[in-house]
């Protein structure tokens, strides 16, 4: 039978807690502790944590090969992890249907998949590191994670094993640790103020999106001029952004980029990129003229010496007439003094930017 433990459960030196032949589940609505030398065998159970109020998992002692599921389903609190050890490993799952899961400063090793509908805090982090497959993060959409790690090896160089399969929200360190692709699918990857995003980026190592418009996009809140890159890409193509604000505005927003692999739909002539970031403003308000500086690296994508850059907001092309401003050296479009972030961006023949025709109905 499952066992719920009411108050407190404590290992104590030499004895062992196995789930049994059944695998049985822990409900625990207080403090487990194992003390050195006991030991927890949890076999493919789940260690569930329920109930109010903060609450640890305080491991001095072994758990046998790591958890296999570890779920956090409290009202409120949190489950504050504690150890001897620097890690805790779980075999399969990391779910935080409800509350808080403080990390304790430790790493978390996922080799399964991670729902978050709650909150993730601590100097530690949540590392997704599966060698035999694919990873999924997913939830309601308004999990927040403080450090979280990929580092997933399944697959080849720049495949994508670890993927959203929902909105997140980062209030840390996203850490890309190897040469794969994060796939955020149609979904929001948000960046708070105080996030970064570590890693050597490359066309093997990017953040990828499914190349629509209606994504929800990587997403960073600002709070100061500071120049932030958003590394994206879309299919094998990375293409980041560099955007920046310099000067300080009357109150900061969040600026969200969507790579789309497409000639844009209202070029009026076919001789341009294949390609447009479409940038999305929220919060912003006073921004000065000309104190918005936009730089997007179109990647693998043909040169033309006789691209100029262009920014459709509906309904009106504007271009600026300087081919040196689309660098085919550097592989770089430059927008040096716009008055706001709002438009779809990219680069072609003048003659690509002409009027378009509205219809109405």
């Amino acid at each position: 039978y499952d066992l719920t433990v009411a108050n407190k459960l404590t290992i104590f030196s030499d004895a062992t807690l196995s789930s049994g032949t059944g695998n049985n589940n822990i409900y625990s609505y207080g403090d487990i502790y194992i003390n050195p030398g006991g030991t927890y065998a949890p076999g493919t159970n789940t260690t569930a944590y329920n109930g109010f109020g903060n609450f640890f998992l305080w491991n001095d002692g072994a758990i046998t090969n790591g958890l296999y599921n570890l779920e956090v389903n409290k009202v409120e609190g949190s489950l504050i992890l504690v150890s001897s050890g620097n890690s805790f490993t779980i075999r399969n799952d990391l779910r935080i249907m409800s509350g808080t899961l403080a990390d304790g400063g430790k790493i978390v090793y996922v080799n399964g998949n991670v729902i978050n509908n709650g909150i993730h805090v601590g100097a530690g982090k949540i590392s997704l590191n599966k060698s035999s497959g694919n990873q999924s993060i997913s939830g309601n959409g308004l999990g927040i994670f403080q450090n979280l790690e990929l580092f997933n090896t399944f697959g080849a160089s720049g495949s994508a094993p670890i993927a959203l399969a929902s909105d997140i929200t980062l209030t840390g360190r996203l850490i890309l640790a190897n040469d794969r692709l994060f796939n955020l699918n149609k979904y929001q990857l948000t960046l708070n103020t105080l996030a970064t995003i570590e890693g050597s980026m490359s066309g093997n190592r990017f953040i990828l999106t499914s190349g629509k418009p209606s994504d929800g996009g990587l997403r960073r809140i600002y709070s100061d001029t500071t120049a932030f890159t958003f590394p994206v890409g879309s299919g094998s193509n990375y293409t980041p952004a560099t955007i920046h604000i310099r000067k300080i505005p009357d109150a900061y927003g969040s600026v969200t980029v969507k790579p789309v692999p497409t000639k844009h739909p209202f070029t009026t002539n076919t001789t341009c990129l294949p390609y447009y970031w479409k940038i999305e403003e929220s919060g912003f308000e006073g921004i000065k003229e000309t104190s918005v500086g936009l730089i997007f690296n179109y990647g693998n994508l043909t040169d033309n010496a006789a691209y100029v850059p262009g920014k459709y907001i509906p309904a009106t092309w504007v271009y600026l007439a300087d081919v040196s401003l689309v660098n085919e050296t550097s592989n770089l479009i430059t927008f040096p003094a716009e008055n706001g972030f709002t438009g779809d961006y990219t680069a072609g023949i003048p003659d690509a930017f002409g009027i378009v025709t509205s219809f109405y109905s």
